[in-house]
């Protein structure tokens, strides 16, 4: 059945077609102020709010795919495939230094533990 989402005893797929689809806010949101051509700051060169962004893009490609997310918003797309681009950014998220996913039961059990226990949950 995969994943358990911990804290509401969802499946995986259920939480990822109701609450995980939120995401998308952030993604039209993102369509809408990127200037063609530029990062997510309007700068000609990645910032952090482009890590944390591709984060979120990337998490969301996981789970609900690519055309889901980018289907209708060809300004993030062309932006993630310019990120993805970028030497450093290429190695990175080759390297074991990039989080696992979330859709490993591993990963998804560890994240939620850590976030439970710091948020105080």
């Amino acid at each position: 059945m995969g994943n358990v989402w911990f804290k509401f005893g969802q499946s995986f797929e259920e939480a990822a077609s109701t609450k995980g689809v939120k995401c998308l806010r952030w993604i039209e949101a993102w369509e809408t102020q990127m200037e063609d051509g530029k990062f997510i700051a309007g700068t000609n060169t990645p910032t952090v709010a482009d890590s944390c962004a591709l984060r979120v893009v990337e998490e969301a490609i996981e789970v609900l795919g690519e055309e889901k997310v980018l289907g209708a918003a060809p300004k993030v797309a062309a932006w993630r495939k310019a990120l993805l681009a970028v030497p450093k950014v290429a190695k990175f998220m080759k390297s074991s230094h990039r989080m696992p996913s979330t859709v490993d039961d591993a990963s998804a059990k560890q994240y939620y533990e850590e976030v439970a226990t710091s948020l105080g949950w």
